[in-house]
């Protein structure tokens, strides 16, 4: 069974960029969701980079100073979040490690899996 869950866009129903998006936005700041990172504007060039769970915000500001992360910026870098109960995020974060299989995110974490919509980018 796959449980679905909202996808967050930006103003004007677009991925965040996460080098424009305001990280003290009040929708953002302090909001504690499943996140995943990528870089690529258009399908088929995508290249997920990171999965996590966490403080929308701080990630945000992490990643804007990541120079691995800043090394795609050229492509475009985004951000998406869900929100899911904390209660799930082991089984999840596993789930999106194995379906994306992220660059920079490699560490399995103890559970098993639980399938969710992935985001349409």
């Amino acid at each position: 069974m796959i449980m679905e869950v909202e996808w967050h866009k930006c103003l004007g129903n677009i991925w965040c960029n996460v080098f424009k998006v305001d990280s003290q936005h009040k929708n953002i700041r302090g909001f504690n969701a499943q996140y995943i990172l990528w870089s690529g504007k258009f399908q088929g060039e995508q290249n997920t980079l990171v999965v996590g769970y966490g403080d929308i915000g701080k990630a945000v500001e992490k990643y804007r100073e990541d120079i691995a992360i800043k090394a795609f910026e050229h492509l475009g870098v985004y951000i998406t979040w869900a929100d899911i109960p904390s209660s799930k995020k082991k089984q999840i974060h596993n789930y999106l490690l194995r379906k994306l299989s992220p660059t920079m995110t490699k560490e399995k974490m103890k559970g098993g899996e639980l399938e969710i919509n992935l985001p349409l980018f």
